[in-house]
């Protein structure tokens, strides 16, 4: 993020001689690590991102301090919870009752939590598979649920402006994007990491179970939940090994997720992939395990066709996480082109589904564009999925995880971006060359919309022919491979690998 904001100020510096520019009088520290997630897409906290790369870099402007106060306490409420009437409702008429049908629950689950405790080698904290007690019995443990209950303090405290003042290395580096990062770093550290830490690192010690396991099981290598990260750094510092999984379905593809996967894999003792092959040393294969969502349904002729949107945002977050900005015009474009060339029986059954809006406002251009085709938001309907079953075809525009959601479904699909953005590494280039020979995958919204023309009135139809399915299995069997019983699947790696 830093190295994004700092090579546009160059640009511009370069650009611009003698510029003249208004900064934040101080610096916003987030409270958790997770804030800056929900901040990055803000104007006003890339205000302050911008603020400290050229307060502490030689850029030749002429510099003017804003006094920011305002501009922090709206950060922090924006970050604040907020419940609308409905939850509140809920809370009020359902939550003690609940509560109460759950008493015999959680006495049972409290006693096996001590017995867990001295006796577990295994923890699975949130890995999104063998949450059941499937798995437990396959290791001779003890199935219980903890760490939803869970709560670190995180106590509002006084910055410490002397040590964020500090920096890491005190010799000059080389390199001045190096010295750059050695005097942001300190002060960007977020408080649950910092001011915080004794007391948050003391509390989560109250729950780290007498015996302490051979193996934690965590959802991502990038956890974001304060609880969950606290615990996988304590158990890892105490001698447990970490087994993670992927978490995004850009990986194991794509040239630009190469130094993702890196990354990951040395967050973690051993690294599990939807099935491809890395040269990472502690990475394997192993299954799509991304399956909370997953369920029999009845594939409906009659349904509608969606085309799945994509999350646009003002500002580079992560190469893991959606397209980089550059691509949102690219994708609304393709889109557009795409709606304006179906027919007019298919633009009747279109839903165009939308990512989450991060503030680039494609939901109004489209709504402009065409104030007669029928929409869906995250904001509205978190997940996909119930759109997605009821659905005879999906259009989807950019290469992530649904494409391997769509394709264990054996739902019919077709795939539509800009072959020169999502570029893709040697060893996968065969499985998309398949796909788009087979007339799933199009570069072009011409073509694609001619395809969608021809198939529309029963797309299972085209979708079962030989071509197709032989083209869909062989990327399923590479980047989605489906296992008929992953808790006895992930038993054998645990077992293999980690002697439990």
């Amino acid at each position: 993020v830093v190295h994004d904001r700092y090579k546009s100020l160059l640009i511009v510096s370069k650009k611009y001689k003698d510029l003249e520019v208004t900064i934040a009088d101080k610096n916003y520290v987030c409270s958790k690590f997770v804030d800056n997630y929900y901040l990055i897409q803000k104007h006003e906290y890339n205000y302050f991102i911008f603020s400290e790369i050229i307060k502490n870099y030689n850029f030749d402007f002429q510099i003017n301090f804003h006094q920011s106060d305002n501009l922090v306490k709206y950060l922090n409420s924006f970050l604040l919870p907020k419940l609308s009437k409905k939850i509140k409702q809920k809370i009020n008429y359902i939550y003690l009752l609940k509560k109460f049908i759950k008493i015999p629950f959680t006495v049972i689950n409290f006693i096996k939590l001590k017995y867990a405790k001295s006796h577990n080698n295994f923890i699975n904290i949130n890995m999104p598979v063998g949450l059941d007690k499937k798995l437990y019995r396959k290791l001779n443990q003890v199935f219980y649920q903890e760490y939803r209950s869970i709560i670190i303090p995180n106590l509002y405290v006084k910055i410490d402006t002397k040590i964020r003042a500090e920096k890491i290395v005190s010799y000059k580096l080389d390199q001045p994007f190096y010295e750059l990062i050695n005097n942001l770093l300190l002060n960007n550290i977020p408080i649950e990491y910092l001011e915080n830490y004794k007391i948050n690192s003391e509390c989560i010690k109250h729950f780290i179970h007498k015996k302490i396991p051979r193996l934690i099981g965590v959802r991502s290598p990038c956890e974001f939940h304060s609880v969950l990260r606290f615990l996988t750094s304590e158990y890892s510092r105490l001698g447990a090994k970490i087994l993670s999984c992927q978490e995004g379905g850009g990986q194991g593809a794509r040239i630009i997720n190469l130094m993702d996967e890196k990354i990951f894999s040395r967050f973690a003792d051993l690294y599990i992939t939807w099935g491809w092959k890395s040269k990472e040393k502690n990475t394997i294969p192993f299954y799509f395990t991304k399956l909370f969502w997953l369920k029999k349904y009845k594939y409906n002729v009659n349904g509608s066709i969606i085309i799945l949107g994509a999350s646009c945002r003002n500002y580079f977050y992560s190469f893991n996480l959606g397209q980089l900005p550059i691509y949102n015009s690219t994708l609304i474009k393709m889109n557009v082109g795409l709606i304006k060339s179906v027919n007019k029986a298919v633009y009747k059954d279109l839903i165009y589904r939308f990512h989450w809006q991060f503030g680039y406002n494609e939901l109004e251009y489209i709504k402009k564009e065409f104030s007669n085709l029928k929409i869906s938001t995250r904001e509205k309907e978190s997940h996909f999925y119930e759109l997605f079953f009821k659905s005879k075809l999906i259009v989807i525009t950019t290469d992530f995880t649904t494409i391997k959601q769509a394709f264990v479904c054996n739902h019919p699909t077709i795939l539509l971006w800009d072959k020169n953005y999502f570029t893709v590494r040697d060893s996968a280039k065969k499985y998309y060359d398949e796909l788009n020979k087979a007339g799933i995958l199009f570069y072009n919204y011409t073509d694609c919309a001619n395809k969608i023309n021809q198939i529309s009135n029963d797309p299972m139809k085209w979708w079962q022919t030989k071509e197709v399915q032989d083209a869909k299995n062989k990327y399923a069997e590479y980047f989605c491979k489906l296992s008929k019983d992953i808790s006895t699947d992930l038993a054998q790696v645990i077992k293999k690998n980690f002697l439990i």
